[in-house]
């Protein structure tokens, strides 16, 4: 039976596999559509993900480090923030960053034990949490915004 490390990092691994098959089925400006998730175009969904990894980071650390998880900016803020700077950047940009950050995530996910997924912190949202829970809303995070981009082809 898996470890909670390998479900996790594994189940992370697949969603962004997923999410690169939609992308791949893209034409050129297709992203550029406007998405479900209002005010946003699915290249902008794409842009999110980039950006979230490293929100994600730090509450990984959090976790880790049994250290308080305490952002400057609310969700929301920093989600408008962050997509507003990275309009304009091309798509093969943005899955290069995507690529890079969550390469980040998943090492640091792999230099964790199997006991850290047990470890907690405060999520502003969703109170305690583990960080095996934290992976698991990692996971349906990415597969509810890859949703959205893959509903952009069907519109």
């Amino acid at each position: 039976m898996a470890g909670k490390k390998e479900t996790a990092t594994q189940a992370i691994e697949e969603t962004y596999r997923d999410l690169d098959q939609i992308l791949d089925s893209f034409g050129a400006g297709e992203l550029q559509r406007a998405s479900t998730n209002e005010g946003w175009t699915a290249q902008d969904c794409l842009a999110h993900l980039t950006t979230i990894e490293e929100r994600t980071r730090g509450q990984i650390n959090a976790a880790l480090h049994g250290t308080p998880w305490a952002p400057a900016e609310t969700i929301d803020q920093y989600n408008e923030r962050r997509v507003a700077e990275l309009r304009g950047q091309s798509v093969e940009q943005l899955r290069a960053d995507l690529t890079k950050q969550h390469e980040q995530t998943l090492g640091l996910l792999k230099n964790a034990t199997d006991a850290d997924f047990d470890k907690e912190f405060d999520h502003p949202r969703r109170g305690r949490i583990t960080l095996a829970q934290l992976c698991e809303q990692t996971v349906n995070h990415v597969r509810t915004h890859s949703s959205e981009i893959a509903a952009v082809r069907k519109s």
